[in-house]
């Protein structure tokens, strides 16, 4: 069941909204709202209170631990701000992602039942350019909103949409990169020499979990924007690879789960000599394991590049006074300053500037200089995965039919790519 956080905020001034956001075509008229008096508040006991600015976020944003900085917190302190007049704010969790997560939950709800819309939601960044097109999004047209999205990583910056209006800001970003123990990552997996690679396959359609099996992919020369229609000799010699490494043990699948975060739990509770992570989930810990080294995902040809995904705030409402509420709700609670709320719940700053300060700052024990200059390496020219509803299914079929030891000839099959003529 989704859990729900209701709260009001403070009577103080109203803060001036007006032309933060407009719908497409012809900039809405924001009506102005009543002068603050002193004393008892001018409005009726009677008169009926606003209804509360929903936001729908997901678990995934949320940190591990009820006592650390989270975004529910930032968004409840920034509904607190908002002052006189403004609505309360309800915050709803849903799950992150599949057929019950939260783009989903948008699409079916504008279908069948518009009026429960959110007024703000945290989305997938690979879902917004179809959710944007569908009509569920409002582009963001504060200039303030317009500057932060533009300073976002590369890849964040053009998954958010055009840069003129683009359908959300960046809120978090993660990305893709191996770890061995006592000794350098070689560009081949047949090179490890300190045992096999923790590899996750067979995890579900959605980027942290498809960002492993399709990098193989790329790294033996196929090309991630080309997934709903991949090279059929790439693909199949790339998943041949994977089968052989699993059966010749230069890689190993995490025995507690098929996620990046399995294998970092491998490498740390099982001692494993090498394994295949999201940078979120172990960038906390790093100097715990000071023998630890890092670099690109190796494949089975040559190292492959570096994969990014993450999460942004859309305004979903429509309604131009509450647009302007959920325009200055979202600059509140996508500020800088909010990193520790990212980190918490193992996610990255989106934007680069003073991304290693901020980082460091956000955390009880600071990575190492080294580390967080390749990871900023890393997101700066990280490639993110797109359109994932037409071609993720089918990669997540093969990645399982090679984790459950079908073959690579099965994994093609579940892949559905035509034959090499």
């Amino acid at each position: 069941m989704p859990s729900r956080t209701t709260l009001t905020g403070p009577l103080a001034a109203l803060l001036p909204l007006l032309g933060l956001l407009a719908c497409r075509g012809a900039a809405p008229v924001v009506p102005s709202a009543p002068a603050a008096t002193a004393g008892p508040s001018a409005l009726s006991a009677a008169e009926p209170q606003p209804r509360p600015l929903t936001v729908w976020t997901v678990s995934s944003l949320e940190a591990t631990e009820e006592e650390a900085p989270s975004l529910r917190r930032s968004l409840r302190d920034a509904a607190l701000a908002l002052g006189a007049g403004a609505p309360g704010l309800e915050i709803v969790t849903k799950p992150a992602y599949g057929a019950a997560g939260i783009a989903d939950f948008l699409r079916s709800s504008a279908q069948v039942a518009p009026e429960r819309l959110p007024d703000l939601c945290v989305l997938p960044l690979e879902a917004l350019a179809e959710l944007g097109a569908l009509g569920l999004l409002q582009p963001l047209r504060d200039p303030e909103l317009l500057d932060r999205a533009a300073a976002a990583y590369p890849f964040a910056r053009r998954l958010a949409g055009p840069a003129e209006t683009p359908w959300g800001l960046p809120l978090a970003v993660d990305v893709l990169h191996a770890i061995v123990r006592d000794a350098s990552v070689p560009p081949r997996w047949d090179q490890l020499t300190a045992g096999p690679l923790a590899l996750p396959l067979g995890g579900g359609a959605w980027a942290p979990e498809l960002a492993p099996l399709v990098s193989v992919y790329a790294a033996a020369g196929g090309d991630l924007a080309q997934l709903a229609h991949p090279d059929p000799a790439v693909a199949r010699g790339s998943l041949q690879a994977l089968a052989d490494g699993l059966a010749g043990r230069q890689l190993a699948l995490p025995p507690e789960g098929r996620t990046t975060r399995a294998a970092w739990s491998h490498f740390v509770g099982a001692e494993a000599p090498a394994a295949v992570v999201n940078s979120g989930a172990i960038i906390g810990r790093q100097t715990a394991f000071p023998g630890m080294r890092w670099g690109p995902v190796p494949g089975p040809q040559g190292p492959a590049p570096a994969i990014a995904w993450g999460w942004a705030l859309a305004v979903t409402t429509a309604d131009p006074e509450r647009m302007a509420w959920a325009v200055e709700l979202l600059r509140q609670a996508a500020a800088a300053e909010h990193a520790a709320d990212l980190l918490s719940a193992g996610l990255l700053p989106p934007q680069p500037e003073a991304w290693a300060e901020r980082v460091a700052r956000g955390l009880d024990e600071a990575p190492s200089s080294a580390y967080l200059e390749f990871i900023q390496t890393q997101l700066s020219t990280a490639q993110a995965l797109e359109a994932i509803d037409r071609w993720g299914p089918a990669w997540a079929a093969a990645g399982r039919a090679l984790a459950d030891g079908a073959g690579a000839g099965a994994a093609m099959q579940a892949l559905a790519v035509p034959p090499t003529p």
